[in-house]
């Protein structure tokens, strides 16, 4: 390939950000030192700006160094890769290996207990890697890099956190989750005090004071019931207050805060009052006062959380795509023919989007078909055979230029860790490392919840059903004159993600939703959602479908969630049916908010 034509297709590539002689050169000579092609130093340019959060559009001269590094990080680790993969060579001689199938029986690998799904399993066979191969999870895919060393890109590029999520459970100590708990408040206690000038430091509520104070604590229930007014308490922290909870008591007049805005893209509309929810973090200005029933702290004014830094999406990031979005469970309760999975599938054809994300359960735990273990062959034979082999002849066979990716549920069976935050993994080992051809992508798996971009675009995503459990949970309380204001609900519980920073704010778990979420806290701070909102953030719920976006311009039906896209795509089976799908179009044309389209489509 010629400079003249690299250059140009680099500039189709990357726009007005290699208008800089130097940029395009050191851009050139990556790509005839490195032997790669235009768009495959284009992908390597996105993941780099995603997992350090930085401007994709931007690309000065000051990046190179580091650039040319993250490029060498990333081909000694497709080395590695290569290596770790390497299979032996089939018919060799070995005796054949046995597995573990569902039943916790020893089965030869693949074996199956009906003549179709032993043609099913031999098809599996023939596609997916024997468990004779080491067990090799995919720890860091954020690269975008075939794990194979094929030249087939993924242009579903996780972030760079997912390794953090392998981690062992079932380890936790009583001082490590009172330590997880208690420095989160702290951390917003910085937040507030920053973000509100204040000149003395956050208060202790059970301390009697001559003038208003500002305190920030977690809302606890005084109750095993639903939260109420009357059942609030405020828990401050070990250093703020000694971790002592108070009752909450909200005054007649009791107003709500405006928020400063020194970012404009940072603004928020007035607020009309405050959601509060158990393990909500709260800030509000008031006083000790005593009642009848002892002390408690006199709200006098809530003060709503900072806003996260808002998304920016410029017209020189990334490319125009489309990208579908589905949720599971994919089969309904009185079958595992996996019929709406079809339907998925036919919606992929129909569309021919760019990306796939497939989030979980695949499996689900709650199937009464495998509650009660009435199922006639292994677990991961009923996956491979039902999604992973349609997938594949998919992908192969027809759409060559599609990226998946798979996110788990803790529900799932499909897994190798059901608790939460869940690593990244669905299928059996033989599957997660199976080679695909040179064209073809490798899937990419998500930790759950996980971040990751297209293009340019973050998203957001966790397959917990936070929504739900948000609505189950949450008391608002309205500032005075503001009772009869129209509000939101899905808009409000939205916002809680944002304002909370967290894909799963509420704690503890309600017990009759405990067994959906298996939350293990002293992991929480994998919950977390860093620095900047995402562009996209993806919430499966029971609740009706819904996307909504907001700009700070909207009409009445909109809401406003600080720049981000929320979508609810429910689930690919309803009522025992074909259920719902998102399509995402990104138009790069397009500036803001506006460039991201979303339609739910019924299957």
């Amino acid at each position: 390939m010629s400079q003249e034509v690299i250059q140009k297709e680099l500039m189709e590539l990357f726009g007005r950000s290699l208008e800089t002689p130097e940029v395009m050169a050191a851009c050139v000579t990556f790509c005839k030192t490195y032997a790669m092609s235009p768009e495959d130093l284009f992908y390597s340019w996105q993941s780099f700006t995603f997992n350090r959060k930085t401007d994709m559009g931007h690309f000065g001269s000051e990046q190179i160094p580091g650039f040319r590094d993250y490029i060498n990080a990333e081909l000694k680790n497709k080395v590695k890769q290569r290596t770790s993969t390497s299979t032996p060579a089939r018919g060799s001689g070995a005796a054949p290996k046995t597995t573990k199938s569902a039943y916790g029986a020893r089965v030869l690998a693949g074996a199956t207990a009906t003549p179709e799904s032993a043609l099913k399993s031999s098809l599996s066979r023939s596609v997916f890697p024997t468990d004779d191969v080491k067990p090799i999870l995919p720890l860091n895919v954020s690269e975008g890099a075939s794990r194979t060393g094929a030249p087939g890109k993924n242009i579903i590029v996780p972030a760079s956190n997912i390794s953090q999520f392998t981690y062992r459970y079932m380890y936790e100590k009583t001082i490590e989750r009172a330590n997880v708990l208690d420095s989160r408040i702290d951390e917003f206690g910085r937040y507030v005090s920053d973000f509100y000038s204040l000149t003395d430091d956050i208060a202790d509520p059970n301390l009697a004071t001559e003038e208003d104070v500002v305190v920030v604590g977690r809302i606890c229930d005084a109750t095993d019931s639903k939260l109420t007014e009357s059942s609030l308490l405020l828990e401050p922290s070990r250093w703020a207050g000694s971790g002592r909870r108070i009752p909450l008591k909200f005054a007649p007049n009791v107003r709500c805060a405006s928020q400063p805005s020194p970012d404009p893209q940072a603004s928020a509309a007035p607020r009309t009052g405050i959601g509060l929810f158990p393990g909500a973090i709260a800030a509000f200005r008031g006083a000790l006062a005593h009642g009848l029933e002892g002390p408690f702290f006199s709200v006098k004014e809530m003060l709503p959380l900072p806003p996260l830094k808002a998304p920016v999406l410029s017209k020189a990031s990334g490319r125009s795509f489309t990208a579908l979005v589905v949720s599971g469970p994919y089969t309904s309760d009185a079958d595992m023919h996996f019929e709406p999975f079809k339907a998925v599938l036919s919606a992929v054809r129909q569309a021919k989007p760019e990306a796939l994300i497939l989030l979980g359960p695949f499996l689900d735990s709650n199937h009464p078909l495998i509650r009660e273990g009435d199922i006639d062959q292994p677990i991961d034979n009923i996956f491979l055979s039902k999604i992973a082999a349609p997938l594949r002849d998919l992908v192969i066979k027809e759409q060559n230029n599609l990226s998946i990716a798979m996110m788990p549920s803790v529900r799932d069976m499909v897994t190798h860790k059901n608790v939460y935050p869940q690593g990244a993994g669905v299928g059996p080992t033989r599957y997660q490392i199976w080679n695909p051809p040179p064209h073809i992508s490798p899937t990419s798996f998500l930790s759950n919840p996980g971040a990751f971009s297209i293009h340019g675009v973050n998203f957001g995503a966790t397959t917990v059903d936070v929504l739900f459990h948000l609505r189950k949970q949450e008391v608002f309380k309205s500032a005075a004159g503001a009772e009869s204001a129209p509000r939101d609900a899905m808009g409000e519980l939205c916002r809680h993600i944002l304002d909370q920073r967290s894909y799963y704010p509420v704690f503890p778990v309600p017990y009759d939703l405990s067994a959906d979420v298996n939350l293990d806290v002293s992991h929480s701070q994998l919950l977390s959602i860093v620095d900047a909102a995402p562009d996209v953030i993806i919430v499966p719920s029971r609740l009706k479908e819904f996307a909504k976006a907001s700009t700070l311009n909207v009409s009445a039906e909109d809401i406003i969630v600080d720049n981000t896209v929320f979508i609810n795509p429910s689930a690919a089976t309803k009522f025992n049916a074909p259920g719902m799908v998102a399509r995402i179009t990104v138009d790069a044309m397009k500036q803001g908010p506006e460039r991201i389209a979303v339609d739910i489509v019924k299957l």
